[in-house]
């Protein structure tokens, strides 16, 4: 036949093939086994940066005016600020909160001290009452007045709530005037003297003293109650007008029985 037919025929045959030449793909190549961990070799561990203590605890606006505070702590963070300026109102500063805190602990710490009633702890009271437990001697006046006028009231509270403890109140306020007069007595060296001490003493124990007692300075300054400053048994520095009143009954019922 005709070459130019069969060679048409070959081209048409090649080009009417169903398979699509593929690239080839190249073999893969097996991978690099990995080098064995060592499990014992310790970790290097990452820097920390510490912490500023002095961060704000919220970031800052973009303006750099506030703070981003979250939602959900926004409530605690306005009861904060209403209790700050609730507090503000009582104590302008930190340290007037401070000052009425230690008041009330030593408040409460007398309280105690007072209901406990051991005799350390009355003295304690006692002892601040009367001076205020400073050194500033105005404070110290102060007290000292108030306390006066406190305790020149406490036969009568007393009398009401206790009456024997009242009378032993009394009788011990008589017995220390007795042995004053005596310790006067001893110091002046003077018979009238010793005649009043022996008349007062009389007149409540029925008995008295027939020698001068020894002179004693520092018993003397103890018993001396201007020198104390009890309060008890003087009053605006003048004596106790019911001790005056039982010393002139006695001097009266002494010149009875002289007759």
């Amino acid at each position: 036949g005709d070459w130019t037919s069969e060679l048409s025929a070959d081209l048409q045959a090649g080009f009417s093939a169903d398979e699509t030449p593929q690239e080839e793909t190249p073999e893969a190549v097996p991978e690099a086994e990995a080098a064995p961990v060592d499990e014992a070799a310790p970790e290097t561990p990452a820097a920390v940066t510490p912490a500023d203590p002095n961060a704000p605890p919220y970031k800052l606006t973009t303006d750099g005016n506030g703070y981003i505070v979250p939602k959900a702590e926004l409530p605690q963070l306005q009861g904060f600020k209403t209790y700050a300026e609730t507090l503000q109102q009582t104590f302008p500063t930190v340290q007037d909160a401070m000052n009425a805190h230690q008041q009330a602990i030593d408040l409460r710490n007398m309280q105690v001290d007072y209901i406990t009633g051991g005799e350390p702890h009355i003295k304690a009271i006692l002892d601040y009452w009367s001076t205020g437990g400073t050194n500033d001697p105005t404070t110290r006046a102060q007290y000292a007045e108030s306390f006066v006028k406190m305790a020149s009231k406490v036969p009568d509270v007393l009398k009401q709530i206790n009456p024997q403890a009242h009378d032993q109140m009394g009788s011990s306020f008589v017995a220390a005037r007795i042995e004053a007069a005596y310790a006067k007595a001893a110091q002046t060296g003077d018979s009238k003297d010793l005649f009043q001490a022996q008349r007062l003493d009389w007149g409540v124990t029925g008995f008295y003293k027939r020698e001068l007692p020894k002179h004693d300075p520092v018993k003397a300054q103890e018993a001396n109650p201007r020198a104390r400053r009890a309060g008890f048994s003087t009053r605006g520095g003048h004596a106790d007008p019911r001790l005056e009143h039982l010393q002139q009954w006695y001097s009266r019922r002494s010149e009875v029985e002289s007759v």
